[in-house]
């Protein structure tokens, strides 16, 4: 942080109607440091859906079609952070993100078969929601290099609420219907967290730590009719607990040219759910080993090899067996039979180094069990129902490549990719088979920088070119696609930057997929925004030189392409070399020129092999050992596609409420290869 005062302002709008309005100061002294965000932002989507669904085994076609339109607007105070160095040895800083959120929607959606128009249907509805994160941090250095003890408590509380009302006309003679579906989400959650890293005699390396976690959710769902044949009423809520202690180390050491890092993860956790109708509860007490090894084969090569085991739990949320209409012939619910998809991932990775070109492979085989994927069916009452079910197993061997470096004095390329060959479990007239699909993505990045930075009218341009392959569920697939970007900046002035951004150039990211049932096949196409242009300003105030930012590519869509790029920033940020499985993801979620933790080591002393967020990442994936996942770049790239398919899988724009949880009888045909632990069942 700058010495003294400074900061940035920003204003930006779109081609579709957004803008965003911010200012992020900061004050630097001696001591104290103060820093922060606060701004205001709006917008609107639009897009369209059409539906082709083939009724079985009649063979008659059903066609929907449908437009879709959400204005929004909010704020937010983020990273509010004061700092203090206490000592030369001690730092403590606290942490505030807070803000709020609302907005408007509307949608119309209209039926017919090949005699013609059958139905139109109209929701109009609201939703909002508000988040409040603090967070506590410490940090005492001990008296010799790398010796720290840290020490972190945060705090979260977060409200949604939504209200839908929703009118259905038929078009032959007959009577219409209306209900209002609405519901509200409270979550809070506190965590507490200790790491200790010691350097040892022979440049081995010690890591302790433990963490406890709570959590807590309330979720009511109602459904009013207003008149017509409507759905039955209701209105009910769904309560669950939940609580994660966990111990973990990790000891590295050499022999030889080889560098070892074995390490373990002892993790209880337990949770209570209760509804008007059931009452679950589970404690589960599981082991995580992990073992990274490398070797330097020479100052620029290195190879890693390393083994992890994995957890990935279910929210609360998704256990929830309440069953939510999101269309009067639509309807999703939570599986409390739902169990957590386990992973043993095996990965080989060779990494070179020199004069700003990197380039890395990685070979992998991560082997999944009780994998959660979505069942829908037809009930006899005619609704479509679905629900997440746990889907057997997946078999994932392929490779991860990352190449970048210079193409002369302006210019920098980044090309990164995977291929795998997944093996994995499908539904199919009833029975479950095994099916082997080729999946692949990547990204190509070309960035251009003027040499003087600094100096007025110069320039930086990056394009990206994201592509992704088809991707294979328990009941369908959905096609590839691919996304261009363009960025360009210009230093307009001392302190002024001006950015112009094309997102989606070829309006080539329209969302279609298959779901293949029993009862039914179903086509659907959900169009994307379309190609949209953003202008933005910066101006830098305060005291200090001012420098640009680097460009970096911009997020697709919603929060899990943020979070994913901070988690790799947070990781970047570590002390030591980064883990071997992890460097993958560092160095393809983040577009800066910042030399890996790697490249800056030092060639006297055998580099650390890091593991200290190695306790536990903030997200439902809890890994061994600091054992980051190497599909970071898939998560960012997946984001915008993620949300147009959970706004696709409902006739309405539910609230997260229909868009993660489908259908209802799965459980006897899918459920869990493990016996459940749950009240009542044994």
């Amino acid at each position: 942080m700058r010495a003294g005062f400074n900061g940035s302002l920003q204003a930006s709008a779109d081609s579709v109607g957004g803008y965003h309005l911010g200012v992020a100061p900061s004050w630097a002294g001696r001591r104290w440091s103060f820093s922060g965000q606060l701004g205001t932002f709006g917008g609107e989507n639009e897009n369209n859906l059409t539906r082709e669904r083939e009724l079985l085994p009649s063979g008659d076609l059903q066609d929907e079609i449908g437009a879709f339109g959400f204005d929004y607007e909010g704020w937010y105070l983020g990273r509010l952070r004061a700092s203090l160095r206490q000592t030369e040895r001690r730092r403590l800083s606290l942490t505030f993100d807070g803000g709020e959120f609302s907005g408007e929607q509307n949608q119309r959606l209209s039926r017919s078969d090949a005699s013609g128009p059958l139905s139109e249907t109209s929701v109009a509805g609201d939703q909002s929601s508000r988040y409040n994160n603090l967070t506590f941090q410490l940090q005492q250095d001990g008296e010799q290099a790398r010796e720290v003890l840290k020490f972190e408590i945060a705090l979260s509380d977060n409200r949604s609420e939504y209200e839908n009302r929703q009118l259905f006309t038929p078009t032959a003679p007959g009577l219409g219907s209306a209900y209002n579906t609405s519901g509200d989400t409270d979550t809070r959650s506190a965590e507490i967290k200790l790491d200790f890293e010691r350097p040892l005699p022979d440049e081995r390396f010690l890591t302790l730590g433990g963490s406890l976690d709570f959590g807590d959710e309330a979720i009511r769902h109602r459904l009013t009719p207003v008149f017509g044949a409507t759905p039955l009423a209701y209105d009910e809520t769904h309560e669950g607990e939940e609580q994660t202690l966990a111990a973990y180390a990790t000891y590295q050491f050499d022999t030889g040219d080889w560098t070892w890092l074995p390490g373990v993860r002892a993790e209880n956790y337990s949770y209570e759910i209760q509804t008007s109708s059931l009452a679950v509860e589970d404690d589960d007490l599981r082991f995580f080993p992990s073992l990274h090894i490398r070797r330097a084969l020479t100052s620029r090569i290195n190879v890693d090899l390393s083994y992890t085991s994995r957890i990935r739990r279910p929210d609360l949320s998704q256990l929830n067996p309440t069953i939510r209409f999101s269309d009067v012939n639509r309807a999703s619910t939570g599986n409390p039979d739902l169990e957590p998809t386990t992973t043993d991932a095996f990965e080989a990775n060779f990494i070179y180094q020199n004069s700003g070109t990197n380039f890395s492979v990685t070979l992998f085989n991560r082997i999944s069990e009780d994998v959660v994927s979505f069942f829908t069916e037809t009930t006899p009452e005619d609704i479509i129902l679905s629900r997440p079910v746990n889907a057997g197993e997946s078999n994932e061997l392929g490779l991860q490549a990352m190449l970048r470096g210079p193409l002369g004095r302006h210019w920098r390329y980044s090309l990164s990719g995977n291929a795998r060959d997944r093996e994995f479990d499908v539904l199919s007239g009833g029975v479950i088979i095994r099916r082997s699909e080729f999946e692949y993505d990547g990204v190509l990045q070309l960035t251009y920088a003027d040499t003087d930075q600094n100096a007025v009218g110069a320039d930086q341009m990056q394009v990206d070119l994201r592509f992704q392959g088809p991707r294979y569920q328990l009941q369908g697939e959905s096609e590839a696609f691919v996304m261009a970007n363009l960025t360009w900046r210009r230093k307009v002035a001392d302190r002024l930057y001006g950015v112009f951004s094309v997102q989606d150039i070829f309006d080539s990211t329209d969302r279609i997929s298959e779901t293949r049932t029993d009862s039914f096949i179903e086509r659907v196409e959900f169009a994307g925004q379309g190609t949209r242009f953003r202008l933005g300003l910066t101006y830098q105030f305060g005291s200090g030189p001012q420098r640009p930012r680097p460009i970096k590519a911009r997020p697709w869509a919603g929060a899990r392409c943020s979070a994913a790029l901070h988690a790799s920033a947070c990781w970047r940020a570590a002390p030591g070399a980064q883990p071997m499985r992890l460097r993958n993801a560092v160095l393809s979620a983040l577009a800066d020129s910042k030399p890996t933790c790697a490249a800056r080591r030092s060639s006297e002393t055998r580099p650390r092999l890091n593991a200290s967020c190695a306790s536990r990442m903030r997200q439902r994936a809890r890994y061994s050992i600091g054992a980051q996942p190497t599909t970071a770049l898939n998560r960012a790239a997946n984001a915008e596609r993620d949300m147009a398919e959970s706004l696709a899988s409902s006739a309405t724009l539910q609230p997260r409420a229909g868009s993660a949880w489908i259908a209802a009888r799965a459980v006897a045909m899918l459920g869990s290869r493990r016996p459940a632990k749950q009240a009542g069942r044994g």
